[in-house]
């Protein structure tokens, strides 16, 4: 069968999903139920208390520029919300854009991510503060519970769940790689502040807003007494570099990339400047040739962009005039130092 169409392949299971119905509407696609109880090997489990992600939230006007935190959350929406609730808001894992119309279909590969989902969703709600669809994480949590065996051993029964055959599980996730840039943009120890990553990030000890790439530069408001260090990008010199603490110069020194602005109070704004500049590079992705343009480190332009979804429409990131938006903003009381 492994030269059976795939549109065909998925309308050839779509009976054992419960779905579709001769009296179906076509132009909706319902959830579909289980056949019949599922049929955990725990399925009595202690109560236990919901999660909690305990932190200080506030408003704030920054840069329209790259933001992991507002990635985080709509990785959140993503990650919750392709979900079936029938199913114990188990994830489908497939979604068809060919047929008619369009469905989400559950597959063996559903339980492969129950366990990353999971493990992913404490750190992007760390990062975004967003509790969108905790009814689903505090359920994937019971559905744990109740899949593991008295050995300690994951079980994925196929009674109610016809279409979890053969069972895998998978352990990676790129949300798990959006927690570890995010977390490591910055290292504190010892009253000493490092900023790794010139991008947008809060933290208990300094709030760093980013105009890259609309111009070079950034911004740190400081919370606490610190000794503060950022990495300058890799096109930038070290005399290309001003630095400013409330509007008074201020000559850094170097260690390396890093520029050693030194000590700072809470209240304080570090503002620091360098030129960025345009490039053109022609490359060659999958056989295909492009021309791209590239302001600092970012594409803001691709030709060709693409037929039906063009990519990289960003004129806008090179007026050199900033857009700004308003965000809510998280600081999480847990930092997960364990992962």
């Amino acid at each position: 069968m492994k030269n059976v169409p795939i549109v065909f392949m998925l309308w050839l299971f779509l009976p054992a999903l419960g779905w579709p119905d001769e009296d179906m509407d076509p132009g909706v696609v319902p959830d579909p139920t289980p056949r019949g109880e599922i049929g955990y090997i725990n399925p009595d489990v202690p109560e236990f208390a919901p999660p909690t992600y305990p932190g200080e939230y506030y408003a704030s006007v920054v840069p329209a520029t790259l933001d992991l935190a507002e990635r985080a959350r709509l990785a959140i929406h993503a990650v919750t919300s392709m979900t079936n609730p029938n199913c114990d808001y188990e994830i489908y894992f497939v979604a068809s854009h060919v047929a008619q119309p369009p469905a989400l279909l559950h597959g063996n590969g559903d339980l492969a991510c129950h366990g990353k989902f999971m493990e992913v969703l404490p750190l992007l709600r760390a990062m975004s503060g967003s509790l969108e669809n905790m009814e689903v994480e505090t359920t994937w949590m019971k559905v744990l519970l109740q899949l593991q065996g008295p050995d300690g051993l994951i079980y994925a029964s196929t009674i109610g769940r016809p279409w979890i055959l053969p069972p895998n599980f998978d352990p990676g996730s790129g949300c798990r790689a959006l927690f570890s840039v995010w977390r490591d943009m910055i290292a504190y120890e010892e009253g000493k502040l490092r900023v790794n990553l010139l991008l947008n990030r809060v933290s208990k000890w300094a709030d760093i807003e980013s105009y890259i790439p609309y111009t070079g530069r950034v911004d740190v408001k400081v919370k606490e007494k610190i000794d503060l260090e950022l990495r300058i990008p890799e096109w930038v010199g070290s005399e290309q570099v001003h630095c400013e603490v409330d509007g008074q110069a201020r000559q850094p020194g170097f260690d390396g990339r890093h520029a050693q602005v030194g000590e700072v109070g809470a209240g304080q704004v570090v503002t620091m400047t360098f030129p960025i500049s345009e490039r053109t590079e022609k490359v060659n992705i999958e056989g295909f040739d492009y021309t791209l343009i590239i302001r600092g480190n970012d594409v803001v332009s691709i030709d060709p962009p693409g037929r039906y979804a063009p990519m990289y429409q960003r004129a806008h990131y090179r007026s050199e005039e900033p857009l700004y938006r308003k965000v809510k903003r998280f600081v999480s009381d847990d930092e997960f130092s364990w992962w």
